[in-house]
C-alpha cells in the first residue's frame, strides 16, 4: 500500500496546490461580514500548513496538536491574495524587479489569517496571553513568505528562520474572538526578506501595530548575520 504524501516546507507548492481546506473553516469564516473584502475572487483560501498533521515528523506540533482544540485555536483560515498565485506576478524587490523597488506603498495585505480564539489562550483574565499572539505573527509571516519566493523555479527552498521580529501591543486582545493577521512582504535585499504584520479584530481596531520582520536562512544565521548585512 503506498503511504500518503507527506507535506513539509521543501514541497510547499505542493501542499497549497494538493490538500483541500478544511470545509469547516470556509464555511465560519468566510461567512463573516470581516470576510467580504477577502473573499474570492480578490483572494483565494489555501491550506495553512502550521496546522497539518505531519504524522511521526514533529515539525510545527505547536500549531497542529498543541494549539488545535476547542478550547485553544479551534479553526484557522488563511487567505492568499489571488494574483500571487500567478507565476508572472513580480515579487517586490525580487529576481524580476529592481533590487530598489519597494512594495512598501501597497497596502492590500498579501495574506490574511483568520483565526478563531478560545479561553484557553488566556494569560490574564479573558485575556489572550501575548506570547501566543507573538507566535501567531510569525507563523503567519513565514507563511506569507514561502508562498510567494517558492513560486519561481530559481528560488532557493532554503528553509527560512525568523533574524528579527517587531511585535507592538497596542491593545488586549479578549477572548473568545476572532482575529485577522494581516502579513505583506515589502521586499527582498539580497539575502533577507523584510515583512510586515499587523493584527486587528473583526472591526478592524488594531490590537498588534504594523511592524517590519526579517527573515534569514539558518546558513546565514550561524555564519554571523548580521539585520545590517546586505
Amino acid at each position: 500500500m503506498k503511504e500518503p504524501k507527506s507535506y513539509d516546507w521543501d514541497n510547499y507548492l505542493d501542499f497549497l496546490r494538493e490538500v483541500p481546506v478544511p470545509a469547516d473553516a470556509l464555511s465560519f469564516f468566510l461567512a463573516r461580514p470581516s470576510a467580504r473584502p477577502y473573499n474570492p475572487p480578490t483572494y483565494h483560501p489555501i491550506p495553512w500548513l502550521s496546522r497539518h498533521d505531519k504524522g511521526d515528523n514533529t515539525t510545527d506540533t505547536l500549531f497542529s496538536q498543541a494549539l488545535n482544540s476547542p478550547n485553544t485555536i479551534p479553526r484557522v483560515l488563511a487567505l492568499l491574495r489571488a494574483d500571487l498565485l500567478e507565476p508572472s506576478t513580480p515579487v517586490p524587490g525580487g529576481t524580476t524587479t529592481s533590487p530598489e523597488e519597494d512594495a512598501g506603498t501597497d497596502d492590500t495585505p498579501h495574506q490574511v489569517l483568520f483565526v478563531q480564539l478560545g479561553t484557553g489562550l488566556n494569560g490574564f483574565t479573558d485575556t489572550v496571553h501575548g506570547g501566543v499572539l507573538a507566535a501567531l505573527v510569525d507563523e503567519a509571516l513565514s507563511t506569507c513568505v514561502e508562498a510567494v519566493r517558492q513560486r519561481d523555479a530559481g528560488e532557493s527552498k532554503a528553509k527560512l528562520f525568523t533574524a528579527n521580529l517587531n511585535v507592538s501591543y497596542r491593545a488586549p486582545v479578549y477572548s473568545p474572538a476572532v482575529i485577522l493577521v494581516k502579513t505583506w512582504l515589502r521586499r527582498r535585499e539580497g539575502r533577507k526578506w523584510l515583512l510586515e504584520a499587523q493584527v486587528v479584530t473583526e472591526e478592524g481596531k488594531t490590537l498588534i501595530d504594523r511592524g517590519l520582520c526579517t527573515y534569514c536562512t539558518y546558513y546565514d544565521c550561524i555564519m554571523g548575520f548580521t539585520l545590517d548585512a546586505p
